[in-house]
């Protein structure tokens, strides 16, 4: 999720389930603990116990800054605005 690519992927599809359903989340050292605890909670094997509801995660300390009311007017300001160089510029696409 912040790393580029899913928690439990592989190649080997049953392995991957298999992971899923077993495996807890491996955490690298830049990975803040507001984000830690936002990504573990999102990935609890019970769903019952899963976060998930909009207030709750709205109001997480991984999202502590994001003025929401901005984000959903659409007016919030972007953090990164990429330069295009001319109207085809697909530089910042792998």
């Amino acid at each position: 999720m912040l790393t580029g690519h899913p928690p439990f992927y592989s190649t080997d599809r049953k392995q991957m389930f298999e992971d899923i359903r077993h495996r807890q989340v491996k955490f690298y050292d830049f990975h803040s603990m507001e984000a830690r605890d936002l990504i573990s909670r999102f990935l609890i094997k019970e769903p019952e116990h899963r976060l998930c509801n909009p207030e709750e995660i709205m109001n997480h300390k991984f999202y502590a800054g994001v003025n929401w009311d901005e984000l959903m007017a659409r007016t919030a300001p972007t953090p990164y605005k990429p330069v295009i160089k001319h109207a085809t510029d697909t530089s910042h696409f792998d």
